[in-house]
């Protein structure tokens, strides 16, 4: 029954996939991480997001469908491209 909307900035992370679905390349370690996301009818959907890890810049698509145990899923990943200075 949670609603709401959030923001998040992550630095230095990585993450790994312990089920059959493998994590986005971007994500298995990042420079930084930040974005807002959405929670309503039982999941929590990213909206818009940037990953960095050094000069590349990417976003991801994901859901965190809530329950026992939570079911995350991945979208298309497009490629990376260099950050503009």
């Amino acid at each position: 029954s949670a609603k709401g909307d959030l923001h998040f900035e992550w630095n230095k992370g990585a993450l790994s996939s312990m089920t059959l679905f493998p994590t986005p390349p971007v994500l298995t370690r990042f420079d930084r991480f930040s974005g807002d996301a959405t929670i309503a009818d039982g999941a929590l959907k990213l909206a818009q997001n940037q990953v960095q890890r050094g000069v590349k810049k990417s976003s991801v698509e994901a859901t965190v469908s809530f329950g026992i145990p939570a079911q995350v899923s991945f979208g298309p990943q497009p490629e990376p491209h260099t950050a503009k200075r």
